[in-house]
């Protein structure tokens, strides 16, 4: 038996998710594959100076985002994001953001926001 469901919460309602957008199929997989494939996870840095951080970042040669308080990294996982912390000579705090559903949605459908 198939069912579907139009959930936000895709992690939790399936077991493997099938991403149709126009009747094409985008992607097929498990949750965790589909976020392993196609997510990013999101490194968040605070530095004492965000420009000294963001200049760090460059010369080990990421391109960082400067945000409000803090500067955004997108990497493939998080061992890369551990590689870039222990690296790193002054910083006050990180945090890690994982990939989600709506990460994978956005990449396998090329949109910029997931639709409401």
């Amino acid at each position: 038996m198939t069912v579907f469901l139009t959930t936000h919460y895709m992690e939790k309602a399936a077991d493997n998710v099938l991403i149709l957008e126009k009747g094409r199929n985008c992607a097929e997989g498990t949750p965790d594959t589909l976020k392993s494939k196609y997510g990013k996870d999101t490194l968040k840095l605070r530095f004492p100076n965000s420009e000294e951080g963001m200049k760090q970042l460059r010369t080990m040669g990421y391109t960082a985002k400067q945000k409000a308080d803090y500067v955004s990294l997108s990497m493939e996982d998080s061992h890369e994001a551990l590689k870039i912390v222990n690296s790193l000579d002054d910083f006050l705090d990180f945090e890690l953001i994982k990939g989600n559903m709506d990460d994978v949605f956005l990449t396998v459908t090329g949109h910029t926001e997931v639709p409401k």
